[in-house]
This record gives C-alpha cells, sequence and structure tokens, in this order.
C-alpha cells in the first residue's frame, strides 16, 4: 500500500511538473496594441510605440508587434539608456513573422531607428518586415547607430528572420534608398535576412545600396556576420564602407544588383573581408574593391555575370585567396571574369576555379605583382585564359 500511495503521489507530482501554469512566451516583451498601438494599418503607431518604450524595463527592452500592419508617420526610434563604460543593456524588436508583423513607415520616413550608447549595450530585431512606401526612396529601413562608445561594442547583436521591401511587394517599385545602414556598431549577425530594391522594370536594379556598414577611425566596426541571407534588386547589394574591419558573408544569394558588394577609392582601414558558398548575379559586376582590403577570401561561390557586365570580380593586389569557385559570363563572351589591380600589399593566388565564357579569364594587370595563378579550369574563352601585364606573376597550368 505504501508503494502504491507512493507511487500515486510521484505520479500526482510528475503531473504537476508537466502542466506549467500558462505563461506567455512574450509576456516579457510589451505588446504595442498594449498602449494604443493599430495593427490595421491605418492609425500612426509613433505615439503608442513611444509608450511601450517609456514602461519597458530600461536595460533589458522588448517591444512586440503582433501580427498586422502599423503604419508610422515618423520614424519609431529606440535608444539605449547612457551607461557606465562597462554597463549593459539591450533591446529587442520582435514580430510574429517576416510577412506577418509589417512596419509601414510613410513615405520618406525611416522604418526603425536603433540608437546604442554603449560598448556593452546590444540590439536584436526578429521576425517582421519593413516595408517602404512609395517615395520612400530617400528614407532606410533600418538604421543602427553606436553613439559615444570608446571601444567596439563586444555584446552580440543580431537581425534574424527580418525583411526589407517595398510596401507594393518584393522588387517592384517601392524601395528604401538603404535597407539596411550599420554605423559604428560590431559583433551584429545577420540570418534569413532579405533585404530588396527595385529594378525599375529593368533586369538589373541602378540606384539604391540594400546593406551599408560604416565606421570611423575612432570607432571602428568589426565582425559582421552575414549567413543565409538575401541582397537583391539594388545598385549596390553591400557597401563595404570606411574603416570596417571582419564582414563574413556565407550560403547568401545577390541578385539583379547594379554591383553586389562594392568598396569605394576613398576607403581606408579596411580589413578581412570573406566569401564563401554563395550566389551572385549582378548587371555591372559582383565585386568591385576599388581600394585595398587586407585579407581577402572568395571560396566556393558561384558568379553570373550580364551579357552587358564589365568585369565579374575586380580588386587590388592585396592578400587574397581566390578558390574553388565558378565564373559564368551569360550571353556573348566579352568582358574578364578576374581582374586583379597592382599591387599594394602582400601576395595573392587564384587556384581551383572555373571560367567559362568570358574573353578573358583571369586579367593581371599593370602593376600587378606576386599573384600566383595555379590549376583552373577554362572553357570557351575567347582570347588567353590569363593575360598578365604585370611582373613576378607566377602562372602555372590549367585546363581547357
Amino acid at each position: 500500500m505504501l508503494i502504491v500511495a507512493l507511487a500515486a503521489l510521484a505520479g500526482t507530482a510528475m503531473s504537476v511538473a508537466a502542466e506549467p501554469a500558462a505563461v506567455s512566451v512574450k509576456t516579457r516583451c510589451i505588446d504595442i496594441l498594449d498602449h494604443g498601438g493599430d495593427a490595421a494599418g491605418s492609425r500612426d503607431n509613433a505615439a503608442a510605440f513611444r509608450s511601450a518604450m517609456a514602461v519597458a524595463a530600461p536595460r533589458a527592452a522588448c517591444i512586440y508587434f503582433p501580427a498586422g500592419s502599423y503604419r508610422f508617420a515618423s520614424s519609431p526610434t529606440a535608444a539605449l539608456p547612457s551607461s557606465p563604460e562597462y554597463g549593459g543593456a539591450a533591446i529587442s524588436i520582435r514580430g510574429d513573422g517576416s510577412g506577418l508583423s509589417r512596419l509601414l513607415p510613410d513615405a520618406g520616413v525611416d522604418g526603425l531607428t536603433i540608437r546604442l550608447t554603449g560598448p556593452q549595450q546590444s540590439f536584436h530585431i526578429r521576425d517582421l518586415s519593413v516595408l517602404a512606401g512609395q517615395g520612400s526612396a530617400a528614407a532606410t529601413g533600418i538604421v543602427i547607430i553606436q553613439d559615444n562608445a570608446p571601444l567596439p561594442n563586444p555584446a552580440q547583436s543580431d537581425i534574424t528572420g527580418v525583411s526589407v521591401h517595398g510596401s507594393d511587394g518584393i522588387g517592384m517599385a517601392n524601395r528604401f534608398a538603404r535597407g539596411l545602414n550599420l554605423y559604428q556598431v560590431s559583433n551584429v549577425s545577420l540570418s534569413n535576412v532579405s533585404i530588396v530594391g527595385s529594378p525599375g522594370g529593368k533586369p538589373y536594379a541602378a540606384e539604391g545600396i540594400c546593406l551599408v556598414a560604416e565606421g570611423t577611425a575612432e570607432q571602428i566596426p568589426v565582425q559582421i556576420n552575414i549567413v543565409a541571407s538575401q541582397f537583391n534588386y539594388c545598385g549596390t547589394g553591400i557597401e563595404y564602407g570606411a574603416h570596417v574591419q571582419g564582414i563574413q558573408i556565407v550560403a547568401s544569394n545577390f541578385v539583379g544588383n547594379r554591383t553586389a558588394i562594392h568598396q569605394s577609392a576613398d576607403n581606408r582601414g579596411n580589413d578581412q573581408l570573406s566569401i564563401s558558398a554563395s550566389q551572385f548575379n549582378s548587371g555591372l559586376r559582383n565585386i568591385f574593391l576599388e581600394a585595398p582590403i587586407d585579407g581577402v577570401s572568395i571560396a566556393a561561390s558561384d558568379f553570373y555575370l550580364s551579357p552587358e557586365g564589365a568585369v565579374s570580380v575586380e580588386l587590388p593586389g592585396v592578400q587574397f585567396a581566390i578558390q574553388g569557385n565558378t565564373f559564368i559570363q551569360l550571353g556573348k563572351a566579352r568582358t574578364t571574369a578576374l581582374a586583379v589591380g597592382p599591387y599594394m600589399l602582400d601576395a595573392g593566388v587564384v587556384t581551383g576555379n572555373s571560367f567559362d565564357n568570358f574573353h578573358t579569364a583571369i586579367a593581371l594587370r599593370a602593376g600587378s605583382r606576386m599573384v600566383n595563378v595555379q590549376s583552373n579550369a577554362y572553357s570557351n574563352i575567347a582570347a588567353s585564359p590569363v593575360r598578365d601585364e604585370g611582373t613576378g606573376n607566377r602562372v602555372g597550368g590549367g585546363s581547357s
């Protein structure tokens, strides 16, 4: 009898443990609808957002947008409280899913702005869409700014399951001038993010930037990791701004951009660009680096270039490794797959790549040196597979 009673008691205890009181997973988030928010897409939600932020935990704010459409006549802005040098704070903006929770800024209005004020602060934006209204080509979808931080912020931030595009549909007329702007912000991970501009009825876009990361000599952003994301139909897919160090791109897609990844000639202080297992299909250039980035790795990716394209990948003579990629020119073979400019810093290697349907596969331009080209495959190359105009380069065997 005692054993039976103990068993019954244990069963009761297990039953109680298995059936906790119902608790919403979103209880720690402030529901914007509880503060006068409107999910029908008609009324302005700026005041409701401010009201929700006012009651959120000062150093662990979380604002929740249930499924619906949320119009904003002015940008919803969150500024984390100033804290001691090593004091921490975080903000989360959450929805029920990309395409379900929809932020709709009016034309010309930024979609979401977050300001960090200390090195131990972080942000987390998840499962929602930010949609540009007609004429929003002067606005930015998401703006993240790090203010007054003497050091790169080590706290990890993320944007996950978020889409940024026009309110009239993906790749239609509406777009932001910039989909996402990261300014002086470090340690950011983008996962399953989709940023789409507008091609204006053409195969490839001419205007707009999907993502720009930039910093200053005083505040250098480091470690921006991009995984399983899309940057489509922008004039520039990713703009590698000044004083940025360490952009990693994995398993991502760049389609319909004029240039997929660009770094301007006047940029300085750039290090480490790594691209792997990604797919590119651009109108003018896939990768165009006009200034040195010390440490460039491009591997196991597919590069398609339009018939009107200039050069698929172009970079100066810095330390780089380009290996195991495929390069294909669409239409008539008329341009160059890979161009290496004058030597600036350290040696480079091009190996194990496949080139198809180009006028020239690899152009080592005047002033280039210390480039090692070995064991590549060439097919349907109109001119010589490798044109070496530099000095001290080493060009070895390949198959054709």
